[in-house]
């Protein structure tokens, strides 16, 4: 990752520019941010969201970034508990990545 904090810029014309994806995720859930956002991460993946309606789906991607770099890492991982339902809510982009996964 490029820094171990998150840089907001906010211009008229740019977008919010989130580097740390912890603070990112951390600063969309607390509504810290609208769009256009993006969240830069390391060898040029950016995770962005353009409307105001496209940030639940871009904190969702984060969220799952998150946990499959956890996983990868070999780090312990809980299950979140709006994931213990039966059928979870899956952003369609979300669900479009976990399907070509398969």
């Amino acid at each position: 990752m490029p820094e171990n904090r998150a840089i907001m810029t906010e211009t008229s014309n740019e977008p919010t520019v989130l580097t740390e994806l912890a603070e990112a995720i951390e600063a969309l859930e607390r509504g810290a941010v609208s769009a256009p956002v993006s969240i830069q991460l390391a060898n040029n993946v950016v995770l962005e969201a353009a409307e105001d309606d496209e940030i639940d789906g871009l904190l969702q991607r984060a969220r799952g970034l998150r946990l499959i770099m956890m996983i990868a890492a070999g780090e312990p991982v809980e299950r979140p508990s709006s994931m213990r339902h039966d059928r979870p809510a899956v952003h369609a982009r979300v669900k479009d990545i976990l399907d070509a996964l398969k």
